[in-house]
């Protein structure tokens, strides 16, 4: 709690320009509530004693005035309000998600390998990489504004029914789409992490044995996915929280997602403050409880596993293996559709020309204009062909970030244990915990607003990698407590030899894991450029989703406008998932070599 609301207040500290202009309320008669944020918070005092009033008002529950939103207003009392919504909407939507995966993730579990279990890991291979706003648009305009079979927007009818059970109804008739929008958000991603914790049950997948390996079905199948299900509970409560705002701003809820948007428009820090960090102890507090459970059930769980260590166990050729995993047809889908975005990207100037010229605005598909043309008159088609730049730099520089510290991360917890993994494993959860679009927001704000390459790409690397390396932690440190023991009873063996087998057989999961980082980052990069923190001199798929929104086309009826450039991000994302799965699949790791 500590760290987070330190956090927050570097984030105020680093905002270009002098704190006491930065909180100036805008509009008439706010110079006294300038002169008592003034003097509430010390922002005319030494950094120090900032911080140290800062961290004392937050404690003591004085969380700031609203300065341009509503202000004067306590910010709680502007939130608090919007709380129910949330985590109505929260809770619905994980229990339809989490739900929905551990059924499927128990039925796979009874026959891993057969039809079921291929047709889950399909399923949620596609799924994961759907970008939440472009989701909820699309039901917005196939179910609500096509079929009219539900409402476009807002918690309840504009005059609700009287009585009481009514009422209930009407709120779950306009809480239907919401809840499905979110809830897909996340099944994608619980599914495969349900599909990585039950694999770890299996011989050479993490690092260890079970006694029921040779038999298709697992006498402790149930406490598997109880365990897989609790844990990816904690590895995704942040990103939730983070599509809950895109549920909220396009289907006209009134919550605390919605809410942070108006925050950032109208720049009210200490709303946005707020927010912050009610949402950050909210997913701390969840996370917490979600590992002490999983803590327990994986107790249970291991007592039907035994290890082989290192010592014992052949070395694996790791190149070959790493070749052959790219080779399986996971991995050369993903390695063609990766080539083929590529390509595009390259060859664009070649492909539609070095020039964007306009045209008549809100065209409809012709030869002359594929994709028709955009709200300024652009072809869609050349800025779809174009758009890949800004969400491959974003990959690239989530995968570069992931790669690194998914090397570090997997040394403190595989290799060196200790106090070195209790600090990798708190500096990782603590990523988890921070909200992402503000975070991710930041950069854009510090380096000069929107309009730089390192606004729309510095926010996404930094957060991207905290997911998979989680779960890359989690594997490592079961897979070497063998190792470790073994290593404490012979002092005598060389230790640097032992660090480079441990770097070089963890080499293919930190790949899957860095892979794994660059879909999301495509996916956090997206959401940034759909809100209009992108790049602006370089179109973008996200921005055209933006401006099909914006321009109402999709409410007009042009889905040609939304739907090309959601599926590029789809299969963009999709690419560095599919090489992900390809080379983390039964992956040789340190401790276990395929028997």
């Amino acid at each position: 709690m500590l760290l987070i609301i330190s956090l927050d207040f570097v984030m105020l500290e680093v905002l270009p320009g002098d704190p006491t202009r930065v909180l100036v309320p805008r509009g008439g008669g706010s110079i006294n509530l300038r002169d008592a944020i003034i003097r509430d918070w010390g922002l005319d005092r030494p950094l120090l004693d900032r911080w140290a009033i800062f961290v004392g008002n937050i404690l003591t529950g004085n969380w700031g005035p609203s300065i341009t939103y509503r202000p004067g207003v306590p910010a709680l009392d502007v939130i608090l309000p919007r709380v129910v919504l949330t985590t109505t909407l929260l809770v619905a939507a994980g229990a339809v998600s989490f739900g929905l995966a551990g059924l499927l993730a128990w039925g796979a579990n009874h026959r891993k390998g057969g039809s079921m279990d291929r047709v889950v890991g399909g399923l949620a291979l596609a799924a994961y990489p759907v970008p939440v706003f472009a989701l909820s648009l699309a039901l917005l305009f196939v179910l609500a504004l096509q079929l009219e079979w539900f409402p476009i927007g807002g918690d309840r009818s504009i005059v609700p029914p009287s009585d009481f059970l009514g009422q209930i109804a009407d709120r779950i008739y306009h809480g239907f789409l919401p809840v499905i929008a979110l809830a897909a958000a996340s099944f994608g991603f619980v599914s495969l992490s349900l599909r990585e914790g039950l694999g770890g049950s299996r011989t050479s997948r993490a690092g260890y044995r079970d006694e029921d390996a040779g038999s298709s079905r697992s006498p402790d199948g149930n406490i598997s996915v109880s365990t897989s299900l609790v844990g990816a509970v904690a590895l995704f409560a942040g990103w939730m929280v983070a599509a809950d705002a895109f549920v909220e701003l396009l289907f006209n809820l009134d919550g605390v997602g919605s809410l942070v948007w108006r925050a950032i428009f109208a720049f009210d820090f200490f709303v946005l403050s707020a927010i912050f960090l009610l949402t950050a102890f909210i997913v701390a507090a969840w996370v917490t409880v979600a590992d002490a459970v999983h803590g327990g059930l994986g107790r249970l769980d291991a007592t039907r596993v035994r290890y082989r260590s290192a010592a014992t166990a052949a070395k694996p050729d790791w190149l070959p293996a790493l070749i052959a995993r790219l080779r399986s047809p996971v991995g050369l889908a993903g390695l063609v559709l990766l080539c083929l975005l590529l390509g595009m990207t390259v060859l664009a100037p070649v492909l539609v020309g070095t020039a964007l010229p306009r045209d008549t605005p809100l065209q409809p598909p012709s030869d002359r204009h594929l994709l028709g043309t955009d709200a300024s008159g652009l072809d869609n088609a050349a800025l779809l062909v174009y758009g890949g730049a800004e969400s491959l730099v974003a990959a690239a520089w989530s995968f570069n970030v992931a790669f690194a510290l998914g090397f570090v991360v997997a040394i403190a917890a595989g290799y060196v244990r200790g106090k070195a993994a209790s600090i990798s494993a708190f500096a990782n959860d603590f990523i988890l915990m921070i909200p992402w679009i503000p975070f991710a927001i930041l950069p854009a704000v510090i380096l000069g607003g929107v309009g730089s390459a390192e606004s729309s790409t510095l926010g996404v690397a930094l957060l991207a990698w905290a997911i998979p390396t989680r779960s890359l932690r989690l594997r490592l440190e079961t897979v070497s407590r063998p190792a470790a023991e073994e290593d404490r009873e012979k002092p005598g063996q060389r230790k640097g030899e032992g660090l480079l087998d441990f770097v070089e057989a963890s080499l293919p999961q930190v790949l899957s894991a860095a892979l794994f980082a660059a879909s999301i980052g495509i996916l956090m990069n997206a959401g940034l450029a759909f809100l209009g923190f992108a790049y602006a001199t370089i179109p973008s798929w996200g921005s055209q989703i933006r401006s099909s929104y914006v321009s109402l086309a999709l409410v007009r009826g042009q889905w040609w406008a939304f739907l090309a450039p959601a599926l590029m991000i789809w299969l963009s994302a999709l690419s560095f998932g599919l090489l992900s799965h390809g080379l983390g699949h039964d992956s040789p790791s340190f401790g276990a070599r395929n028997a």
